[in-house]
């Protein structure tokens, strides 16, 4: 299916008028061949796709890739919530909610892992955004795309347990399959 992306100014039974890279068109010069099913509007907004009859009708499934990344931004929140939480323990409220010029004294040893934790999956995150999107929008999903993204999600799953109780060594070795992970997603994005 293809689709595209715009601003949507009016809907008529025949004609359309969609505004897509700052240029208005008829629908039928967008798509010239079949007339398009709009599957979702919204004020101003369209998503179109041209297929089956019945598309109209069902919910599109989301990607894996996609998935994998929603997956992962819920654990960039478990990654922001957890630390700062532990911190405001520590330090208390008044330094949570204060400019936090002063100089305090060390975290507690979990506290700073789960810091550390926290700043090395922010490191990557981008890399998997740009990845798993990226095979996404221009169409290179496969079977090692998903594949690669689930390893990368996995392993930064296991990594935050594994650096919040400081277990050395398999922690590196974790770390380093979620690059193979994510080496097997820009692989399927460039060599498609």
């Amino acid at each position: 299916m293809n689709f595209a992306i715009g601003r949507l100014y009016r809907v008529g039974h025949r004609e359309a008028r969609f505004l897509f890279h700052d240029t208005a068109l008829h629908l039928h010069d967008v798509f010239p061949q079949r007339p398009p099913l709009i599957d979702r509007v919204e004020v101003g907004l369209a998503v179109i796709g041209v297929s089956g009859p019945h598309a109209h009708s069902q919910e599109q499934p989301m990607q894996t890739e996609i998935m994998i990344l929603a997956a992962g931004a819920m654990l960039l929140f478990v990654h922001i919530i957890i630390p700062s939480t532990l911190k405001t323990r520590q330090y208390g409220i008044d330094w949570n909610t204060g400019p936090r010029d002063e100089t305090m004294p060390p975290l507690n040893p979990v506290i700073a892992r789960l810091a550390r934790a926290q700043a090395n999956f922010q490191e990557t995150f981008p890399i998997a955004i740009v990845a798993l999107i990226g095979v996404v929008v221009t169409g290179r999903e496969s079977d090692l795309s998903a594949i690669g993204g689930w390893i990368w999600l996995a392993a930064r799953l296991l990594y935050l347990p594994l650096y919040a109780f400081g277990v050395e060594k398999i922690r590196s070795i974790v770390f380093l399959v979620s690059l193979v992970g994510l080496g097997l997603v820009l692989y399927a994005l460039v060599f498609g």
